[in-house]
């Protein structure tokens, strides 16, 4: 199987796109780039000169993973070209004797289906050819003119007016995703390996597509570069720039389909939405265009609007699916009784006590309004009495455990029942100590220019004189006892990393969002380093299986396949795993089963301690025991039809990414799930596809 771009996804068997749900990690602040405009004499101006002793020009074209295979143009001043294919790994060397420089440099790929540019001047021995090259070269053309335009007349554009705008696009670049770990790192010439680590794993950070019509990079936050708009060029067939939205719509008290209900697509930033209706399965597809934060509200006679929020459509997978959705009986009138309990997901259903229980309207709303919060108890248990029938996100916080959110449907059918919650514990916890309970004593090195949200109690006894630029998150539990008098007028993006030894004369016109611990970065979000992985489903089949394949470190021939089989099978160590431990708890091990689950609803969990280079490979399996006999339970029902299979992905920093089965293209009850790939960069990319396997439990998987 062809290893998956990161950047620009490409789906097992589908045509391209670009990643899914992701966060900023580490970029990039400063390019020293050893590029000079030819000095004018005399009055006159000159282009740059050949610089005959460079024969062959090698280089690497990649999207975060290599264009394997690309072909690849490379045409000098004078208009003559040369021709030649990069390798697997995305390396090229071609001779161009024959070229005047400087030159232009075309990638094309078929699979993904792309053309990515780039531009190397006279002496240059090595180019690059990414997605970031493709931005910066178009930004550097003449008004009205397109990249196409660009290669087909390299020979008679006016070079100076050219280069001029070309240094100037590499500084807007920098400036826009700036990085101090790559300040000097030439984009174009800059060697690096398309192995998700260091350089790579930045350029794994970005998506990179279109968006109403021009190209665009783009992190988590927004879009940092727009470029031309000769999009069709760039990214190739139309039926590229599109994917599908599906979900089951059902009655929330009954589970029956509801056919004739009406979904509503609202694009960010568009005022035209798009519809459709259910069919008598409930099912609804809907084509929409990549690139997009997406709204779906569902309405229908007889039942209340439900709002699904925060859909990204850069997940890059051929179907993003929805899975199955409750609708509110518009009969639900009387408020209900909603039990909870706050399970630990590694702990074999310890209850965890101490949870804050934030509870907001709809599906997936992370950052709406709070309308309900309380605590768990010593057993973990929690109650709203009263609380009005509907869907609602649930946002469960505690020290020591990743904050999770979770989408539950609240009606007369289960105010009698337990809802089970899991929180899962960061392994990075005893790592990072986020617990700055006492006086602040360090040093504010940055420039505060956002919105403190949470509350201010600890004691800040030094003098503040830098630039606070992170964003502030914990919550001081001392005493203010500083005068500010100045204005804090921006977000505070980044992280305190000094001590505060003075007096704090500015005032602090925002909310201080509860700062808990002690700030050690300067602004950057952390590498991912680790990945907790978790699978719920429903009932029925009432046994699903984690499976991870991934890198032996070292050896690029062999991987580990982690699985339920054999206790040898629940881990991989790079080194000799602790013989006096077994998986569960071998702290030497990179990748574990964590907890496996057989009677239904999960939670199995599966963690990468540590990622490697390579690529990793996650699947969900529906199995039937082949050896002991199945019995009809197991039978019963498919991953795509009726298990509401879901996997979360929980990265080192804190960040969520989610994924739902299709809820269609299963072919039975052995069907194997495909959910996502990833790489050293730690971003989880949608792959979303069914095929059927046999069910014997050693099958293999790549």
């Amino acid at each position: 199987m062809r290893k998956i771009p990161i950047i620009i996804i490409l789906l097992h068997e589908t045509p391209f796109f670009m990643k899914s749900i992701f966060k900023t990690i580490p970029l990039f602040m400063t390019l020293l780039l050893s590029l000079s405009l030819v000095g004018c004499g005399g009055g006159g101006s000159s282009e740059p000169t050949d610089d005959t002793s460079t024969k062959t020009l090698t280089g690497l074209t990649a999207v975060g993973a290599p264009l394997s295979n690309a072909q690849i143009v490379i045409k000098g001043r004078a208009g003559l070209e040369a021709t030649g294919q990069a390798n697997a790994a995305g390396n090229f060397s071609i001779d161009i004797t024959d070229l005047t420089a400087p030159y232009i440099l075309k990638a094309t790929s078929s699979d993904p289906s792309l053309v990515l540019y780039s531009y190397a001047r006279s002496g240059a021995t090595n180019a690059n050819i990414t997605p970031i090259t493709t931005i910066i070269v178009s930004r550097s053309l003449e008004s009205g003119s397109t990249l196409q335009a660009l290669f087909a007349g390299f020979s008679d554009i006016n070079l100076n007016v050219f280069e001029t705008n070309f240094r100037a696009a590499i500084n807007e670049m920098n400036d826009a995703i700036g990085n101090s770990d790559f300040s000097g790192f030439d984009h174009f010439s800059g060697v690096f390996a398309a192995d998700g680590t260091e350089y790579d794993g930045i350029l794994d950070s970005f998506n990179f597509g279109y968006q109403n019509g021009p190209i665009v990079i783009k992190n988590s936050d927004n879009v940092i570069m727009i470029g031309t708009n000769d999009t069709d060029e760039i990214l190739g067939e139309d039926n590229n720039k599109y994917t599908n939205i599906t979900g089951k719509i059902v009655d929330g008290s009954t589970n029956l389909p509801i056919e004739g209900a009406t979904v509503t697509i609202t694009l960010d930033g568009s005022d035209t939405p798009i519809t459709a209706s259910t069919d008598a399965n409930g099912v609804f597809e809907v084509e929409v265009p990549k690139f997009n934060t997406i709204t779906v509200t569902v309405s229908g006679e007889g039942y209340q609007e439900t709002i699904i929020e925060n859909i990204d459509s850069a997940s890059a997978a051929s179907e993003i699916s929805l899975a199955k959705i409750p609708s509110t009986p518009s009969t639900e009138v009387n408020p209900v009784t909603f039990k909870g309990k706050i399970l630990d997901s590694a702990t074999e259903n310890a209850g965890v006590a101490t949870v804050t229980v934030l509870v907001r309207a709809g599906i997936n709303n992370q950052t709406g309004d709070i309308l309900y919060r309380t605590e768990s108890d010593a057993n973990g248990d929690f109650n709203f009495a009263s609380i009005p029938a509907g869907n609602y996100t649930l946002e469960l916080v505690k020290d020591g455990y990743y904050s999770s959110f979770e989408n539950v449907y609240i009606d007369s059918s289960n105010q009698a029942d337990t809802t089970n919650l899991y929180v899962h514990t960061d392994i990075n916890a005893t790592e990072t100590d986020d617990s700055d309970a006492g006086t602040d004593t360090g040093t504010d090195t940055g420039t505060d220019t956002g919105t403190d949200t949470g509350t201010d109690t600890g004691t800040d006894t030094g003098t503040d004189t830098g630039t606070d630029t992170g964003t502030d998150t914990g919550t001081d539990t001392g005493t203010d006892t500083g005068t500010d008098t100045g204005t804090d007028t921006g977000t505070d993006t980044g992280t305190d990393t000094g001590t505060d030894t003075g007096t704090d004369t500015g005032t602090d016109t925002g909310t201080d969002n509860s700062d808990t611990g002690t700030d050690t970065n300067t602004g950057e979000a952390d590498p991912i380093t680790s990945l907790t992985i978790i699978l719920t489903w429903d009932a029925q089949p009432e046994d699903l299986d984690a499976h991870l394949t991934g890198p032996k470190a070292g050896n690029e021939n062999e991987r580990f396949h982690i699985q339920v089989l054999t206790e040898d099978d629940k881990c991989w160590a790079d080194t000799a795993l602790d013989s006096n431990a077994s998986c569960d708890n071998n702290e030497t091990a990179t990748a574990y089963l964590e907890r496996d689950d057989v009677d239904g609803f999960g939670p199995e969990t599966l963690v990468i301690r540590t990622l490697t280079a390579g690529e990793y490979k996650f699947y969900v399996h529906h199995y039937i025991d082949p050896i002991f006999g199945s019995t009809d339970v197991e039978k019963t029902g498919s991953i795509s039809t009726t298990s509401n299979a879901q996997v979360k992905v929980i990265d080192s920093n804190g960040e969520t990414y989610t994924f739902n089965a299709p809820v269609s293209g299963g072919e039975g009850p052995n069907d194997i799930w495909h959910v996502f790939t990833t790489n050293a960069s730690g971003k989880p990319l949608s792959v979303n596809t069914l095929e059927a396997k046999s069910t014997d439990v050693t099958f293999s998987l790549e």
